[in-house]
């Protein structure tokens, strides 16, 4: 997580990586862990492995159904 939300610091603006960081993460804690890079909070990111793992089965669902269309 804390990747991914070095990213979303640097390319706020990349709408891929910021759905990626939705699914696979409750955005408040990939904020919080970007919080803490910028050193104005304390508290990281809390992982919740049941979340990743929903997230990225159904963001592989998704990006198979678009291989699937091209």
């Amino acid at each position: 997580m804390c990747n991914l939300a070095g990213m979303c610091i640097e390319y706020p603006e990349n709408e891929v990586l910021l759905e990626y960081a939705n699914s696979l993460f409750d955005f408040q804690n990939v904020y919080n862990e970007m919080q803490r890079i910028r050193e104005v909070g304390a508290q990281r990111g809390q992982i919740s492995i049941q979340h990743f793992f929903d997230g990225w089965i159904i963001t592989r669902e998704l990006s198979r159904r678009h291989i699937v269309k091209i």
